[in-house]
Order: structure tokens, then C-alpha cells, then sequence
């Protein structure tokens, strides 16, 4: 009997799990095939302004020019 109950527990929560995980994947609405190609641009060259201004963050905090706060 316990060994009952432990499948079932088991069988309820991987079924919860893979529910979870599919969910995305069995909801209806649009959904984007593609970026333009000028908004891709676009993030690209915000992507890289925020790395180099991390970078320059971290070299700064390095140097002693900012403090942790």
C-alpha cells in the first residue's frame, strides 16, 4: 500500500512538472516568427552599450572610484 501511494505522489508531481514545462508551448496567441531585421540592430547596439557601461562600472569600483553602495 505505501508503495501505492508513493507511485502516485510520484506520478502526480512529474505530471505537474511536465505540465509546467509545456504550458508555453500549449498556449494560443501570437507569438513572433521573426524580429526585423532594423529592430535586431537595434538591441544589439543597446546590448553593447550596457556591456561596455558594466564594464567601465566594474573597472571604476576596481580603482576605488566607487564604493559597493
Amino acid at each position: 500500500m505505501v508503495w501505492t501511494i508513493e507511485l502516485l505522489v510520484a506520478l502526480l508531481i512529474s505530471g505537474l512538472a511536465i505540465l509546467a514545462a509545456a504550458w508555453p508551448l500549449l498556449k494560443k496567441g501570437p507569438t513572433p516568427a521573426w524580429i526585423e531585421d532594423d529592430q535586431l540592430l537595434e538591441l544589439l547596439h543597446r546590448k553593447e552599450q550596457v556591456l561596455l557601461a558594466i564594464k567601465d562600472l566594474e573597472f571604476d569600483y576596481r580603482v576605488g572610484k566607487l564604493s559597493e553602495e
